[in-house]
């Protein structure tokens, strides 16, 4: 895909790694294969993307890669394998971002809170948990796509041109108590 992006549009100057899947499972409840596929979307995804699309970004000297991880990945919550993959994304962006900033790639990686999409669709179904949710983040409301849109689109542009290895939490506050 890399080399046909290429052809067609001459270089890559923006890659954002959003692929993702989720799971409530515990530890205790989480199999070797679930594991295993958690890490291999959430965590090898991003890997891959950079490893097949930076190299590029590097030969032109400029490029921007905007990685997303997830609030749990700071705070642990629920100690399950989607923390973890999610922790992964924030380590190998504070990697990436040290390997590759002086060839001119930008890496960053934003941290969604609870967002209303088809991934919390489970959520939506209690309205108590969702409340519960709601009462418990500063701002009181979840997030919405365009939320976490627009921090990507900031840190995907000129106007970032300094920001690189840096962690923009969007959470409503949730992680911040």
């Amino acid at each position: 895909m890399t080399d046909e992006v290429i052809a067609k549009f001459g270089q890559i100057d923006i890659l954002v790694n959003n692929a993702g899947i989720s799971t409530e499972k515990g530890i205790n409840d989480t199999t070797l294969a679930d594991w295993q596929l958690m890490l291999g979307i959430n965590g090898f995804g991003p890997f891959l993307g950079m490893k097949h699309v930076v190299p590029h970004m590097a030969k032109e000297g400029k490029g921007a890669v905007v990685n997303i991880s997830s609030f749990t990945a700071q705070i642990g919550m629920g100690l399950n394998s989607y923390s973890a993959s999610k922790g992964a994304v924030r380590a190998i962006s504070k990697a990436a971002a040290t390997q590759y900033g002086r060839m001119g790639v930008r890496v960053n990686a934003v941290f969604p809170g609870t967002i209303e999409t088809p991934m919390t669709q489970k959520l939506e179904e209690s309205k108590e948990l969702v409340n519960q949710m709601i009462k418990a983040t500063p701002l009181q409301r979840l997030g919405q796509p365009a939320d976490i849109a627009n921090a990507v689109l900031y840190l995907a542009s000129d106007e970032a041109s300094y920001v690189t290895g840096s962690e923009l939490v969007i959470d409503g506050g949730y992680s911040a108590q």
